[in-house]
This record gives C-alpha cells, structure tokens and sequence, in this order.
C-alpha cells in the first residue's frame, strides 16, 4: 500500500527550465561567455553547487560559484515574483493526490525558491514536508534528499512513491528504493535503463490519478 507521494518540484509543479536557461544565458552572455543546451541538460535537476560551478567555469572564473549563485538567485527571484510559472491544473492535481495519500515535496532548487512557489501557489498547505536539498549532504541522484523526507514522514521508502522528470532525480527516488513516476517530455530524453524501472510514466502532472498509484502495489 503506497503511503506517501513526494514530488520534485522544477519541472513538475513549474516549468522553471525556459526560465533557469534564459538566466543563465543572459548572465553568462552579457560578460561574453556561452551557456548551452548541453550545459542546461547536464545540470538539469542538480544541486546549485554543481551549475554554479559550471557557469563560473563558462566564465573563466570572472564571478565565483558564490558570487554566480547570488546573482541567478536574484533574477530568479524578480521572474516568479512577476510570474509564476506552473503547469496548467498542477495545484488541483496535487491537491487531489493529498486527498489520498501523504503529499511532501523535494527539490534542490535554493531554499527561496522553494518557499516561493509554495506560498504563491498555496502548495504549503498540501505539503506535509519539504526536502531541500542544500539540507541533505549529497543531492540528486544521491537518494539523501528523499530519505530525509521520508524519515520525517515515518514512511518507508518501499511505501512511497516520487514524481521526478530529470535523469538525476528518478536516480535519486530508485536509489531511495522508492516507486518512481516519470513526467516524460519531448524535449529531454530519459535514457531507456531509468525509464525501465519507473512505474508509471505520464506526460503531465494533472494526468496523475489516485487509481494509477494505487495500481503501483496493486
């Protein structure tokens, strides 16, 4: 019997990627250096510490890991405050999952950033617990983030399920020995090994039904 359902939050509940890729193109483009589609895919679900360094390399070391997080954190700040970018029906469908089942949310996206969306999307209500993953010692695809949620919970792992859409956080929610959800995109490509150990795989959240998981242990 599946407990508990704990979502990843960028690129589940918000479609932050556009928004993670124009900030870094604009930050790096204006001190004349280049930031990639291969660069966004490979820190895509990352802890900070990991696309920071990345960019400050793409920089040649002009602005530290620090001064490049501080800097994307701010404007990062200033465009969900001006919009914030959820996925249609998102909210419903998550409150629909908490109707049935312990509801948390694990992210590595900086702290504030996950408080923000939460507050303007009035998901901290359904949320029952956070991960964040500047918590933890290790970030995706290390399972810390949601063993930490799950200890909080009381839930163990075999009993929960977590909805990831990047390579590194489905490898984090198997490593975790949890049930995995993929939201499977054409514009990022899962390879086939992590695919193979979903569970269900969906193309957007409101797809999500309580029947679906509920089929998981069936």
């Amino acid at each position: 019997m599946i407990e508990a359902v704990v979502f990843d939050m960028d690129g589940v509940i918000i479609d932050s990627e556009p928004v993670w890729q124009q900030v870094r193109v604009d930050l790096i483009g204006e001190r004349g250096g280049v930031w990639t589609e291969r660069d966004g895919d490979d820190t895509r679900g990352r802890s900070s510490e990991v696309w920071s360094a990345r960019i400050s390399e793409r920089l040649g070391g002009a602005l530290s890991p620090q001064e490049v997080f501080d800097e994307v954190l701010e404007r990062m700040v200033t465009s969900y405050e001006s919009r914030l970018p959820l996925f249609p029906r998102v909210v419903e469908a998550i409150e629909r999952i908490a109707a049935n089942y312990t509801v948390a949310v694990a992210s590595g996206s900086p702290n504030v950033l996950i408080d923000l969306v939460l507050e303007k999307s009035n998901l901290h209500r359904a949320a029952a617990a956070v991960g964040y993953g500047d918590r933890v010692p290790a970030g995706k695809p290390a399972p810390d983030i949601y063993l930490d949620v799950l200890e909080r919970l009381g839930v163990d792992p075999t009993r929960a399920v977590g909805v990831e859409d990047s390579e590194s956080g489905l490898r984090s929610v198997q490593s975790a020995g949890m049930h995995s959800i993929a939201v499977v995109s054409s514009g990022y490509q899962l390879s086939e090994e992590v695919l193979s150990r979903t569970a269900v795989q969906i193309e957007r959240l409101d797809e999500l039904t309580a029947s679906m998981i509920d089929d998981i242990v069936a």
